[in-house]
């Protein structure tokens, strides 16, 4: 739908003003027949079409989203919840009840369901929040709607390859239809600003445009000094953003203006087909194998601002090793939803320590203004794991691919974890659960 606005102007002292814009937002959620890769599902959708509506806004506007639960499929969960990434919320909507959800804008962030499995069930979307004063606004010409490109997957059975990728919602599968895929049109000579999000429930993608240089300036709304590769990696939940420059050469795994219009690539992907669904135009050889390209290494990213982690090199005031991290467990204990949710426990129960909890909550108590030092530990059977944490941006002062770093270490929410240990850093300035 079209978000509707209205301005109201706040008076200042010395008459100063300052001009806040409403921008409005309602969300039917509802069941419905999709098929974005050329089999029919029945999905969880927004205002009855797939993919999902883009948010948009400026920074610093006021968002006002209004959810109307319209869910009936009985062999489906009837209930829902939204969470957007950052901000507080209220808790789930029953069935046949709304509510309205009042932001104040200030980061990228993208949306999605909270409740069971309704994420992968296709309840997820962008969200981008331009900033008029970005310190990245003179690199680049164009940052639209058009400029936004979502990855995901769609598995018919559960298994760890899915049966095909998606972009922009759409894909193909061995076999299955002819799905159109995918287009952005670019014109040449104009620098591009995309913002890469990952809203796939398990698959990592490795993005790359063929025959381009990719600019990374932005990790999960955190800006960084301008690094130039082939291609990054963007795990379940991250988001990148990354300039598209201008080329000489008409080879791209893109649509230019005044391409000729041919039908698929003539090269043989690597990987899954939805990986080259952004082609319109005839091209060469495509090899999309990470192996191949000239791949972020995310250890030579530096913040713009606020470069040191918490703490900077001394010692973090608590150290917590999720020791005997293995799939699909933390410490060893695989997470069970508890009966009465967290946040009811501690405001009505007054529960204010881990023994208070279920143990397959794997429940830990911080004390406020604290600087924690994180240490993860990924899988033995070499899948990545994103780790995610709510209502904080982190400090990844040990990654995968390279040296320990407090001085100037990557920022983010979302950090992929590999099979060795990951190192984080944040402070406890933001309290909640």
């Amino acid at each position: 739908m079209v978000p509707s606005t209205s301005f109201i102007v706040l008076a200042l002292t010395l008459c100063t003003f300052i001009s806040v814009a409403d921008v409005n937002y309602v969300f039917d959620i509802d069941n419905a027949v999709i098929s974005p890769d050329g089999y029919s599902r029945v999905r969880v959708v927004v205002n009855g079409g797939y993919p999902s509506t883009l948010i948009k806004a400026q920074k610093d506007n006021i968002l006002h989203i209004t959810m109307n639960n319209k869910l009936t499929d009985l062999s489906m969960r009837q209930s829902t919840s939204i969470h957007w990434h950052g901000l507080p919320q209220k808790m789930d909507l029953a069935l046949s009840t709304n509510v309205l959800y009042h932001h104040n804008t200030h980061t990228p962030m993208t949306y999605h369901s909270h409740l069971s499995s309704q994420y992968v069930d296709s309840l997820r979307g962008p969200m981008v929040i331009y900033n008029p004063e970005d310190p990245h606004l003179s690199l680049y010409d164009i940052d639209d709607e058009n400029t936004v490109i979502t990855l995901e997957q769609q598995t018919l059975m559960s298994k760890q390859i899915p049966d095909s990728g998606l972009i922009n919602g759409v894909g193909r599968f061995n076999g299955g239809p002819q799905v159109p895929w995918a287009r952005i049109n670019i014109e040449r000579g104009k620098r591009y600003c995309f913002c890469v999000i990952n809203i796939a429930g398990y698959a990592g993608f490795t993005f790359s445009i063929d025959k381009h240089e990719l600019t990374v300036i932005e990790i999960d709304g955190i800006s960084h000094k301008p690094i130039t590769v082939e291609g990054f990696e963007v795990f379940a939940g991250q988001h990148k953003a990354s300039l598209l420059m201008d080329e000489e050469n008409v080879f791209a795994v893109l649509h230019y203006i005044g391409a000729l219009e041919s039908a698929d690539p003539k090269g043989k992907p690597k990987r899954l087909k939805a990986m080259t669904s952004a082609v319109t135009m005839e091209t060469k050889e495509i090899i999309l194998d990470k192996g191949g390209i000239k791949t972020l290494k995310e250890s030579n990213l530096h913040p713009l601002f606020n470069m040191e982690a918490p703490g900077g090199s001394g010692p973090a005031d608590q150290v917590i090793d999720q020791n005997s991290m293995l799939e699909w467990t933390v410490n060893n204990v695989r997470y069970q939803p508890p009966n009465l949710p967290m946040l009811p426990n501690i405001i009505a129960n007054n529960f204010t320590s881990p023994s208070q909890f279920s143990p397959s909550e794997n429940t830990i108590v911080l004390e406020r203004d604290q600087v924690i030092e994180l240490h993860i530990h990924g899988s033995v059977n070499g899948h990545t794991h994103p780790f995610h944490l709510h209502g904080h941006v982190f400090s990844v002062v040990q990654g995968h691919d390279g040296p320990a770093n407090y001085a100037n270490p990557p920022q983010r929410d979302v950090v992929g974890v590999k099979g060795g240990t990951v190192i984080i850093c944040f402070k406890t300035d933001n309290p909640r659960p």
